[in-house]
């Protein structure tokens, strides 16, 4: 990434996505699927690109949200 402005707080991750269709799936099948796909302590680093930046453009969806845990003790607390 050219420009990163990160803390201690921020994290990322990438997911895969199970290889189903889930356009007309309704919310509890879709979570299913991503249970039945989901493989503890892997990440996909063959989805990693050396040109990260390109990666992120050519994404359809990110989610953002806010989860701090523990790193937020020693942080000034900044609005989300």
């Amino acid at each position: 990434m050219k420009n990163p402005k990160f803390n201690s707080m921020d994290s990322w991750a990438i997911w895969d996505i199970p290889d189903t269709d889930l356009t007309n799936k309704t919310p509890e099948e879709r979570q299913k699927f991503f249970g039945d796909n989901y493989r503890p302590n892997h990440f996909p680093s063959e989805k990693l690109t050396k040109d990260l930046d390109a990666k992120l453009e050519s994404l359809k969806y990110v989610i953002a949200g806010m989860n701090p845990g523990n790193a937020a003790i020693d942080q000034v607390n900044n609005p989300f």
